[in-house]
């Protein structure tokens, strides 16, 4: 059967129209077996004829595929997920960016990127080994999730980067209230096995479309920014 999304599209209406005019109609979509439960299937429809050609009916046939369906749907899944924390990865930061500032633009709202870097990052790597620095990275991102928004888009660009985008804000100045309590979040000391580790960030603020309205350019907007909060003693943001 057809998903209760389908049947109040007319799917197997226009199925059956297909297969009439072109000989066969192709079908890749999820269906529902009779006890309810969903499944992917590959079929084909085609028009049945008596022998003197006058249309009797289809014929269709469904392969089930669900398994490679699922298998294909997760290696799309990690493609864009960063596997140490579950946050976005920077493939999909970079697409997403693209896609909220394109949405901002045409809406005439305000968006927000915060670049984030952690400042004392390498120090626990270097006293605690990598195990105990992967562990902060996971406890950050979920950090970094408690504050954020439902619609706050967060990932993990690599080693101890991370960014965030928000949009729809009021005013540019709702970045630094952002900011300022992920910096109060961050320097709260971290549990790791049985040691308290303490350490801070800094972030960059960029605001699209008053820095900029092309990504690329954003970017290197809060980059800057980001770099001149780490000059001006760390532990703090800079637009």
């Amino acid at each position: 059967m057809f998903t209760q999304g389908d049947r109040a599209e007319h799917q197997l209406r226009r199925e059956m129209l297909t297969a009439r005019l072109a000989g066969s109609a192709a079908d890749y979509r999820w269906h529902v077996r009779r006890g309810g439960s969903l499944f992917w299937a590959d079929g084909v429809m085609t028009p049945v004829r008596d022998a003197d050609g006058a249309l009797t009916g289809y014929l269709k046939i469904l392969r089930d595929i669900t398994a490679s369906k699922l298998a294909e749907d997760e290696v799309r899944r990690l493609a864009t997920i960063d596997v140490l924390t579950g946050l976005a990865n920077r493939a999909a930061f970079d697409a997403r960016r693209a896609e909220m500032m394109s949405f901002a633009a045409r809406s005439g709202q305000l968006l927000l990127l915060l670049m984030i870097d952690l400042d004392q990052f390498k120090d626990v790597n270097d006293a605690l080994g990598h195990q105990a620095g992967d562990l902060l990275l996971q406890l950050v991102a979920q950090r970094l999730r408690a504050v954020c928004r439902e619609s706050d888009f967060v990932a993990r660009l690599g080693g101890d980067e991370f960014a965030l985008i928000q949009q729809n804000v009021p005013s540019p100045s709702t970045g630094g209230l952002l900011a300022e309590k992920l910096l109060a979040e961050l320097s709260r000391p971290f549990q790791i096995g049985d040691r308290e580790i303490a350490i801070s960030a800094s972030i960059g603020i960029a605001v699209c479309p008053l820095d900029a309205e092309a990504p690329d350019l954003l970017l290197k907007k809060a980059d800057l920014a980001l770099y001149h909060a780490k000059e001006a003693g760390r532990n703090c943001y800079h637009y």
